[in-house]
């Protein structure tokens, strides 16, 4: 009765979360939307190429920021069909590094034999494609490996997420899975506004698993994600 009684607060909590979200994201688009127009006119006139570049880059900055609101805001119910988990979990990691210069050489993944899944296929690739992601980033100056291995373990899928690089500030740790918490700072390149870890964590939970981080003994970052095979049955 608890447990049903917390997911009902949740839900009516996330509700009110979808209304404000909307209505922030319908304030923010419509005078990006004018500056947008307004950094075409300036470029037409002879501005500077680059502070043009600049302003545009700011914006879809900002609408990145107003799209992962409402995804966060307003979840979608999951879509449970069958399907390879091996195959998905390559696609999320082959988004990943579409978005990361030099990523493919960096990147390996390591799956097993094949697994079906009886899930929603898009949220699976969805959290591989942030934890995939965000190891990516955090390795990208250094150069270093970003492993992901895939395994049936005791009947259910495991995902993991493991780089060579600095590692997940210990500060940042106790929270890293909610919402707005990331440890970026003023990233130009590749900024976050920290909903990515709160999505996977949302996902994983729906379908009944469990994600977590680790410090491997030799430095950088584990992420390990455990998934039932079935939506329905939970195991």
């Amino acid at each position: 009765a608890e447990s049903a009684q917390a997911r009902a607060e949740h839900a009516e909590a996330l509700a009110q979360v979808g209304l404000v979200a909307g209505g922030v994201a319908h304030e923010i688009r419509n005078p990006l939307g004018v500056i947008l127009a307004e950094a075409k006119l300036l470029e037409r006139s002879g501005a500077d190429a680059e502070s043009v570049a600049t302003i545009r880059a700011q914006v879809a900055r900002a609408g990145k920021f107003v799209d992962e609101l409402l995804y966060y805001a307003k979840p979608r119910p999951p879509e449970p069909s069958d399907f390879d988990a091996a195959v998905a979990v390559r696609e999320g990691a082959g988004l990943a590094a579409k978005t990361i210069d030099g990523a493919d050489s960096r990147l390996h993944v390591e799956a097993g034999k094949p697994l079906t899944l009886h899930a929603d296929r898009a949220a699976l690739v969805e959290v591989v494609r942030n934890l995939v992601s965000n190891a990516l980033i955090a390795t990208e100056k250094a150069g270093a490996a970003v492993r992901v291995g895939v395994n049936d373990v005791d009947g259910r899928l495991q995902v993991t997420v493991e780089d060579d690089g600095p590692g997940v500030p210990p500060a940042l740790a106790p929270r890293l899975f909610e919402a707005f918490a990331t440890g970026r700072g003023r990233d130009e390149r590749h900024p976050g506004v920290g909903l990515g870890l709160a999505l996977c964590a949302r996902h994983v939970r729906t379908h009944g698993g469990t994600i977590r981080h680790e410090r491997p003994a030799l430095g950088g970052a584990r992420f390990v994600v455990d998934w039932p095979k079935s939506l329905e049955r939970g195991n």
